[in-house]
């Protein structure tokens, strides 16, 4: 069975990172910002459950165009 977590959690962590991040790592707390912006426009509905792995793939190649 594939491990899905829910975007409303996934959302609160990284907002919670880039908050403690933002003066010691800025660069990763803004990027951090910008995914949380990226997922809200893809998935609107934040009860979705995403596959931890389709969301590891995201987050790694987010920024890199």
């Amino acid at each position: 069975m594939e491990n899905q977590v829910k975007l409303s959690m996934v959302i609160k962590s990284h907002l919670s990172d880039a908050e403690y991040e933002v003066e010691i790592f800025p660069v990763l707390a803004a990027k951090r910002i910008n995914f949380v912006k990226m997922l809200l426009h893809k998935y609107p509905d934040t009860n979705v459950r995403i596959d931890e792995d389709e969301l590891n793939k995201l987050w790694e190649t987010f920024g890199k165009a």
